[in-house]
């Protein structure tokens, strides 16, 4: 919704207006009441759809964090032996190909990648991203599921301001 200080201004220049005779200053004015209701209307879908987004995602997140989050007790060994093959094997190009192959068919290192940050395990940031998102798809495809369903929708919802701007513009 505009604001009060910038309805007034629309208001006094419809006034002041000398251009346009009393009747176009009220079909003016008119038109811009239209333009505010519509884009109040979208405003308060795409926050509706804003949360939405939100709440798919955090979902998302959630489970693919009981699913390849950390893990406690007895697997902590086994989890920093883990780290360190990656950042070992993260040096060699051989070994990268080692590392990919492993976390898309072992949950134990899938849960490693996903679960440590980029600079532990020898990674760059962006491969480390990658990697992450591939396992999420891989080991726990429901969460990636409604991870890319709550993105796709934010991604839309992004663009319901510019529309808005459009109407105003148009009007």
């Amino acid at each position: 919704m505009r604001d009060v200080a910038g309805m007034a201004t629309t208001a006094f220049k419809f006034a002041g207006d000398k251009t346009r005779t009393v009747e176009l200053r009220h079909l003016a004015a008119r038109d811009v009441a239209v333009a505010d209701q519509a884009t109040t209307l979208i405003r308060r879908n795409a926050d509706a759809f804003r949360r939405q987004a939100d709440l798919l995602i955090a979902q998302g997140k959630e489970a693919a964090d009981s699913t390849l989050g950390p893990r406690g007790g007895a697997w902590g060994y086994i989890d920093s032996k883990i780290c360190d093959w990656i950042r070992e094997q993260a040096k060699t190009p051989e070994g990268m190909v080692a590392v990919s192959e492993a976390y898309k068919t072992d949950k134990n290192v899938a849960s490693i990648i996903y679960s440590s940050p980029h600079f532990l395990l020898g990674l760059s940031k962006d491969l480390h991203g990658r990697m992450l998102a591939t396992a999420v798809e891989m080991h726990a495809p429901k969460a990636g599921a409604r991870l890319r369903e709550g993105q796709a929708l934010a991604d839309i919802v992004g663009n319901y301001e510019s529309v808005v701007t459009s109407i105003h513009r148009s009007f």
